[in-house]
């Protein structure tokens, strides 16, 4: 997986504002998504057509591993867009499938998991690499907003360790005691690679319990959460 947090500075701020802009446009499905972000982004990406050539791939676990790893490393030791071709079966001929493996800049290799009848040009292997670094640069900002939106509501609502709600419907289950435990911290500063599924801060502990029973439950549910059940309960929470 690309290490998005090592991907050419200009190009990482470029495709993290196209992004902002596809959600502020509503653009919700994936295909639209990308091809908004690819028309805006373009000339922020560094990649030029760098191929070191077309590789046979040995036959057997550890000797196509090997053969593998080592053409990923080089591969990942040039200039984003560096890409090499795997070449897939018999040397003799019969079925054979190629499959490229192109430096994203951050000091990995991206590899594309198409399979192609024949050697695939640069143009479609680049897409398919900047396709992967814009789902996850759009989760990362999706994931950044939510907690924006968490935090300001901890504020708004004030949500703190110990406080008691009553009556509200939790995932798929109603409880009649439901309190706030801790409330999770800042995400770690010193993550080089960030996380678009950390929930982090924004995020609550709640203890549960089922009125007649003697079970408690506990689960983490981000402040919108706790917004909507508060705000969804049947009477005063």
């Amino acid at each position: 997986m690309t290490d998005m947090a090592r991907l050419p500075p200009a190009y990482a701020t470029g495709l993290r504002a196209a992004c902002e802009a596809a959600l502020d446009a509503g653009l919700f499905y994936e295909d639209a998504f990308c091809a908004f972000v690819l028309e805006r982004v373009g000339a922020d990406d560094p990649a030029r057509d760098l191929c070191l050539g077309t590789f046979p791939i040995p036959d057997g676990f550890a000797a196509r591993r090997q053969a593998l790893d080592a053409l990923n490393a080089r591969v990942a030791d040039g200039a984003r867009g560096t890409w090499a071709i795997c070449r897939h079966g018999p040397p003799e001929g019969g079925h054979v499938r190629f499959a490229p493996v192109m430096a994203d800049g951050s000091g990995g290799a991206a590899t594309c998991f198409d399979r192609y009848d024949r050697p695939p040009a640069f143009a479609a292997v680049h897409r398919r690499m900047a396709s992967a670094e814009i789902f996850l640069m759009r989760r990362i900002a999706e994931r950044d907003r939510a907690r924006a939106r968490n935090i300001q509501l901890i504020g708004e609502r004030r949500f703190r360790p110990g406080a008691v709600y009553r009556n509200l419907w939790i995932g798929t289950a109603r409880y009649s005691t439901i309190t706030i435990i801790t409330l999770h911290p800042a995400p770690d500063p010193t993550k080089t690679v960030a996380d678009p599924d950390d929930r982090g801060q924004g995020w609550l502990s709640l203890a549960l319990v089922k009125r007649g029973s003697a079970k408690r439950f506990r689960c983490d549910v981000s402040a919108a959460q706790l917004a909507h059940a508060i705000d969804e309960a049947p009477g005063p929470p």
